[in-house]
């Protein structure tokens, strides 16, 4: 049996330089689809027989997509598109930019002049998930996306090929929950960056390879509890909140500070794979697509009928959080706009909260001095 640490060191392996995806395409001339955070329905591409890939920014980032996008807008957008002028996306046969916020929805026409692809499209997503209307119109746009792709790469999907495909991206979410439920029954097994990292690997490689590794992975760390299960004492434990993050840096210091994540609303966290696309007998495989989105963790670009506030103090209660980092994008309106409402509902509980307004590259030094400072106010709580 392979320990948890050599699975890991596989694991990023074979994400980097997107290795995984690349040797997947070459054996089976697949054509490669990328697509940003957040909500793109991946089975529809996996099901038209395309290899979809995360394009998730790790933080890392040079200047290129500067040149050509305002200061005022948030570095997640800037960070793809450098990763693309670079040229380390020359692999990809296109791209699905979701437009959940203004900035990506402007994002298309900037990526086709600069780093033009054969096929670049953006997709909608009903804002008002309350309307009578959501459904119908997410499903319009599932049917035109399905269309786009047979269109443009002679791509069939059918429905057998969608629900093998929504079974196998429901296998992954499952793997990606019980690893979770390992972590919060086992002390925080794995750590911050680990745990985050595993979960973006599902984003960089074929979920076919990618539950191979995440079954050997649970088995490792189930062996590993068994046998020298890690001390949980004089640890914090924190719930994290935010559309986006994916700088392992950040979950570095956490780690190094003794604070663990016990749960998250992110789009590269439990956001990612928290509920699964109803299969049952006689449901439309498109049908079970736009339930799942619609019954997704509450996220700050749609209005889905949940206060966040009380879903996040009664997540943080089920998960025994004692305090919230709000982890928001610089520029990022929605974030900005839901915020005083959630500081609210923290301060009405008297939970500890603290807000770090994030930008890339993330100045982990002033990020240090503010996490020690909410530490030192919880121990004399």
């Amino acid at each position: 049996m392979q320990p948890v640490n050599d699975i890991l060191m596989q694991i990023e392996n074979e994400i980097a330089d997107y290795k995984s995806i690349k040797l997947s395409k070459k054996e089976t001339g697949r054509p490669v689809i990328g697509w940003l955070p957040t909500d793109v329905p991946e089975e529809l591409i996996h099901g038209a027989g395309a290899l979809p890939v995360g394009i998730v920014n790790t933080g890392k980032n040079g200047d290129l997509g500067s040149s050509f996008i305002p200061d005022y807008i948030c570095s997640m957008v800037k960070g793809a598109l450098d990763v693309a002028l670079s040229g380390k996306l020359n692999f990809l046969d296109g791209l699905i930019i979701p437009h959940v916020c203004d900035s990506l929805s402007q994002l298309s026409g900037v990526w086709n002049n600069h780093a033009p692809l054969p096929y670049i499209r953006g997709m909608l997503f009903p804002v008002q998930y309350t309307s009578k209307s959501a459904n119908k119109f997410f499903k319009n746009e599932l049917e035109d996306l399905k269309l786009s792709l047979k269109e443009s790469f002679d791509l069939q999907t059918t429905n057998d090929n969608l629900m093998a495909s929504i079974e196998l991206y429901n296998s992954n979410r499952q793997l990606l929950r019980e690893i979770l439920l390992l972590r919060l029954s086992n002390h925080g097994i794995l750590g911050n960056k680990n745990y985050y990292r595993v979960i973006m690997s599902s984003m960089l490689m074929p979920k076919e390879r990618n539950n191979e590794l995440l079954a050997d992975l649970i088995t490792a760390m189930k062996n590993e509890v068994e046998t020298n299960a890690p001390a949980y004492q004089n640890k914090k434990t924190m719930f994290v909140s935010g559309m986006y993050y994916a700088d392992s840096g950040l979950f570095d210091l956490l780690d190094e500070l003794g604070i663990i994540v016990v749960g998250d609303d992110l789009s590269v966290g439990e956001r990612y794979f928290a509920v699964d696309a109803d299969l049952a007998p006689g449901n439309d495989p498109l049908n079970a697509l736009v339930s799942r989105q619609m019954q997704n963790i509450p996220y700050a670009g749609y209005e889905q009928g949940t206060d966040r506030g009380s879903f996040l103090t009664g997540l943080m209660r089920e998960r025994q959080a004692q305090g919230i980092i709000f982890l928001h994008l610089k520029f990022c309106e929605q974030e900005n706009f839901d915020y005083p409402l959630l500081k609210k509902a923290m301060d009405e509980l008297k939970i500890p909260n603290l807000r770090l307004e994030i930008s890339y590259p993330l100045s982990l030094g002033m990020v240090r001095n503010r996490l020690e400072a909410m530490l030192e106010i919880m121990e004399g709580i």
